[in-house]
């Protein structure tokens, strides 16, 4: 049988470089997998955090007197 060629069970036999390849690519999909889901949920928690920013600075401004709500 020639390098990586499948056995008579179906089952594939991969040489030693490929196996480090498969391995290489796997832990690489994995990682950007995990850093795009991170700045997904980064932008998710800063939109958050700035909205509740805002909401307390128009707070603070109507308390003091700075901004007038319409009745």
């Amino acid at each position: 049988m020639s390098e990586g060629a499948g056995t008579a069970d179906g089952d594939i036999e991969l040489t030693e470089r490929e196996l480090a390849v498969a391995k290489l690519a796997a832990r690489l999909a994995v990682q950007e997998l995990a850093d795009q889901f991170y700045r997904e949920v980064g932008k998710t928690v800063v939109h958050r955090v700035l909205v509740w920013i805002g909401i307390a600075v128009v707070a603070f401004a109507v308390g003091k007197g700075w901004l007038k709500l319409p009745n």
